[in-house]
């Protein structure tokens, strides 16, 4: 026979012997594709994402969300909202550098602002 892998508890006939370092990280490449999150562009009411999306259908992971009012949101999402660190630039080019927690935005730890007029903030919320 050969050897078997396991993985989700499905278990896997491998026909060939994983003898060199490019097999193993063509399986790899190959397991996250079938079992992994998938990247998409998908349309949502407020307007573009292009990303990862769970089994659920719902944002999750990096990627990038543009609004259809010019908003831009690049960052981490998880289970369908922003969540992590995360870039947000609105339409006249304002940019808040920071973390996100459940959609909004945190003003703990390190932030960023940029605006527009060319004043600017880096430091530490509280």
């Amino acid at each position: 026979m050969g050897p078997t892998i396991a993985l989700h508890n499905h278990s896997f006939y491998l026909p060939i012997v994983m003898t060199s370092l490019l097999n193993v990280v063509a399986l790899c490449l190959l397991i996250n594709f079938a079992f992994g999150d998938r990247v998409e562009d998908r349309e949502y009411p407020e307007g573009l994402y292009t990303g990862e999306v769970n089994d659920k259908g719902q944002r999750h992971g990096q990627r990038r969300l543009v609004w259809h009012n010019g908003h831009v949101h690049e960052g981490e999402f998880r289970e369908d909202r922003p969540n992590g660190l995360g870039v947000y630039t609105d339409e006249r080019g304002n940019v808040f550098k920071g973390e996100y927690e459940n959609g909004k935005r945190s003003l703990n730890g390190d932030v960023e602002f940029q605006f527009a007029n060319g004043a600017s903030f880096k430091g530490r919320a509280i």
